[in-house]
């Protein structure tokens, strides 16, 4: 059959009322109508947009288009409490939900900011299931600005992104729009908080340099001028990041601090269990690297003026926790003798994962065997490790009886020796262990010593490095590749901090200026010189204003008596 469709309308103030009927043409008889009501949805917004999501109700004069996206209070810690915007797919999908129209016919740099947590107090998305955050270009096209992985890791707190928008985003007929991919009826959560697109601000820094001579033990001061020059609101945060060692700077300027790259898919590889084969990966050809986000740096005893190698024998002497482990497991917590700081928080507790695995907690996937290379923010990684021999091991293998895992703290140092730890190997392969222990020193540096790797040892299948709480912090030493060999040593050493920003992060309004005050520190630090790097970053949308760092040099000079 045919079906002619007549629609009539008429206008009544800012709304559309329309009249359809379907009529048969086989048979006039036949006929059905309808009443169709559209409703203006009004002129473009104008600068700034911004919506903290402070109700469950969604704004349909920002947001005209919603599908499946809703607000509620399942986000942890939302920014602007209590609730945040929530995109799971469940019912529908995918969710997404679309800006009206924004002019952005505007010659100046455009910010977008918003905050975003994936699972919060909600579910995990699969890995498929991305968060995306696209703008409507000026040749109507949708692109994308932003996009997370559901890859990723679990989160409990809210990440910051600002970014500024491109040149063909400033048109008059802008569009945001943020949606993830799911399937139909999975709880896949991602949650966005405090979206902003505002003018982008400009920021000058002053001076562009800070040089300082203390006294042992005692602190001086400076200031860091921050100007706005722009015509939106300035956000900085402001990071020290202290060069470590005369040895580490002098590799940096000759070149040779190992910096790895992984190919496209590499790091998504995973060996099944009781498989030999492995992708092999980089190849360690520097005796050093680092420093990662934090300042972390390493060196190893195969580098002229490195760390020296020199084993501490507990096994006899030292507590026994043998008995706990098995196959893919962990055990602890066990105590420290001293709070251990690592990265932003110190610990008094330790945990053994029975895979070369030492960790500080939460224990998640603290039994795994499938090693990746580090830093790594997936929710099947553990979290807050060190990392001396990450692989499928197994203590309780019949083919190489004997290991043993015992702690003990000699002198000021806190020391685990892993003595012939057997991999895991389901052929008859006896004498396939390793002999290695982890050092930790109360200044937060921390130590591996590698005594003795058995031939039958499969060395190239293995990570050696270390992982903050968040997966986000973390280096890489080695990771499959032929780096481990008997009398080896590797320092890690943790930034000893001297220079300290107060505040370490703010807001300058437009056309304004803020003072940060610098100390300068020389308590417990030696006599002599050292140097730092102040890292500023800001939402200036561009991007070689948006990350600065400013060079600062301090020189400790001895504190004399008065006669000397």
């Amino acid at each position: 059959f045919k079906i002619r469709v007549i629609i009539s309308a008429s206008m009544f103030g800012d709304a559309d009322t329309s009249q359809v009927i379907a009529t048969s043409q086989g048979s006039s008889a036949v006929h059905t109508t309808a009443t169709l009501r559209t409703i203006s949805t009004g002129q473009p917004l104008t600068l700034p947009f911004y919506d903290t999501f402070l109700s469950m109700t969604v704004n349909v004069g920002w947001w005209v288009y919603n599908h499946g996206a809703t607000i509620d209070d399942l986000a942890k810690n939302p920014p602007s409490p209590l609730y945040a915007l929530r995109l799971n797919g469940d019912p529908v999908g995918a969710d997404t939900i679309m800006s009206q129209e924004i002019n952005l016919n505007v010659a100046q740099g455009v910010n977008l900011t918003y905050a975003y947590e994936q699972t919060g107090g909600g579910e995990p998305p699969d890995s498929a299931d991305d968060l995306y955050v696209e703008y409507l270009n000026d040749g109507g096209q949708w692109k994308i600005l932003k996009q997370h992985s559901g890859a990723d890791g679990d989160m409990s707190n809210f990440a910051v992104v600002s970014v500024g928008l491109p040149t063909d985003a400033h048109h008059a007929a802008f569009r945001l729009r943020i949606r993830n991919t799911a399937m139909v009826g999975a709880v896949d959560d991602w949650f966005v908080d405090n979206v902003r697109i505002d003018y982008g601000p400009d920021v000058s820094l002053s001076p562009l340099s800070f040089s300082q001579t203390v006294l042992k033990g005692d602190s001086v001061y400076d200031q860091l001028l921050i100007t706005n020059t722009g015509q939106g609101g300035l956000s900085y945060s402001l990071v020290a990041v202290p060069i470590l060692s005369s040895i580490f700077d002098r590799l940096v300027q000759e070149g040779r601090v190992n910096q790895y790259s992984y190919p496209k898919g590499w790091t998504e590889y995973r060996e099944a269990k009781g498989d030999n084969t492995v992708r092999l990966g980089p190849e360690v050809v520097y005796n050093a690297g680092g420093p990662d986000a934090w300042g972390n740096i390493w060196i190893d005893s195969d580098e002229t003026g490195g760390p020296t190698y020199s084993w501490i024998d507990i096994e006899a002497t030292g507590t026994d926790i043998t008995s706990g482990l098995k196959d893919d497991n962990f055990i602890g917590p066990f105590p420290l003798p001293f709070a251990f700081p690592f990265y932003d928080s110190s610990y008094t507790k330790f945990y053994v994962g029975s895979n070369g695995l030492f960790g500080f907690g939460p224990t998640t996937n603290y039994e795994t065997w499938n090693h990746v290379a580090l830093p790594n923010t997936w929710s099947t990684t553990p979290k807050n490790v060190i990392c001396w021999c990450w692989d499928d091991l197994n203590i309780l293998d019949a083919d190489s009886p004997g290991g043993k895992v015992v702690y003990e703290t000699v002198g000021s140092d806190f020391v685990i020796e892993y003595a012939r730890y057997p991999e895991y190997d389901l052929a008859i392969n006896p004498g396939h262990v390793i002999t290695a222990e982890i050092i930790l020193s109360p200044n937060g540096n921390i130590k591996l010593q590698y005594q003795m790797i058995a031939p039958g040892f499969d060395i190239l299948g293995n990570t050696v490095g270390i992982q903050d709480r968040t997966g986000t912090m973390g280096m890489t030493v080695a990771i499959n590749t032929d780096y481990l060999h008997n009398s080896l040593a590797v320092q890690i050493f943790k930034p000893k901090p001297w220079l300290f920003a107060v505040p370490s992060s703010g807001e300058v309004p437009a056309g304004q200026s803020a003072l940060v005050q610098l100390i300068f520190s020389g308590v417990d630090l030696d006599t002599g010189s050292y140097q730092a790097g102040l890292k500023v970053s800001s939402n200036d949308p561009d991007s070689a204003d948006a990350l600065q760092t400013i060079p600062a040099y301090l020189q400790v000079a001895p504190l004399y008596i008065c006669g000397d």
